[in-house]
Parts: C-alpha cells; sequence; structure tokens
C-alpha cells in the first residue's frame, strides 16, 4: 500500500506485515523517479523497476523495489507526483494589505 495523507507519505506492505515499511513527511518529498535495473543471469537478463522519492536535505529513498513492469512503476510514479502536488483548491493566500501613507504636513 502507497498512500498520501495528513501530509504524509506511507508505503506498508499488506496485508500481512513486512518490514521496511517507510513513512516521510509529504513535504520534504522534491521529487519522484524510476529507476531500472539489470540483473544478469547465466542464460537471461531480468530487468526491474524500482518507484524513488528524492527527499529534501537528503539521498534519494527506494519506496517500491524489483517491480517487474516499467508501466507499472511508471503509473505508481506519476500517481505519486498527483497526490503529493499541493491541492489547487486549496484556500488562496490573503493578499497583503499595506498601512495608508500619512502625509507628515498634516
Amino acid at each position: 500500500m502507497v498512500a498520501v495523507s495528513d501530509g504524509w507519505l506511507v508505503v506498508a506492505h499488506r496485508p500481512l506485515y513486512w518490514p521496511g515499511g517507510k513513512r516521510f513527511r509529504a513535504a520534504a518529498v522534491t521529487g519522484v523517479f524510476v529507476t531500472t535495473e539489470t540483473h544478469h543471469g547465466e542464460d537471461t537478463d531480468c530487468v526491474t523497476y524500482t518507484v524513488n522519492v528524492r527527499l529534501r536535505g537528503s539521498y534519494p529513498r527506494a519506496l517500491l523495489a524489483n517491480l517487474p513492469d516499467e508501466a507499472e512503476a511508471d503509473t505508481l510514479a506519476g500517481g505519486l507526483r498527483t497526490a503529493l502536488r499541493p491541492s489547487t483548491d486549496a484556500a488562496p493566500k490573503p493578499k497583503r494589505t499595506r498601512k495608508p501613507k500619512v502625509d507628515p504636513a498634516v
């Protein structure tokens, strides 16, 4: 399970617990990207894909590794990018008001 909720990006293995669950502040995520890894065997090569996040002030971290399908990895990464993007429906920032200028001659 990968979810973005309440300001957190959470990766959990479900339905059974499995080590490797991760939790990051969504605001610290500066990018989501996919890497490719080729595993060389005796007779054949195998390619797997990893969805990674880039964190502010830290090195990239793997979220989901050893995905066999590039399209699946790209779809997951795209969904995370969308979920992590600040909402355009958020309330607009209040306009700054300026203090009226006072004429010192008055």
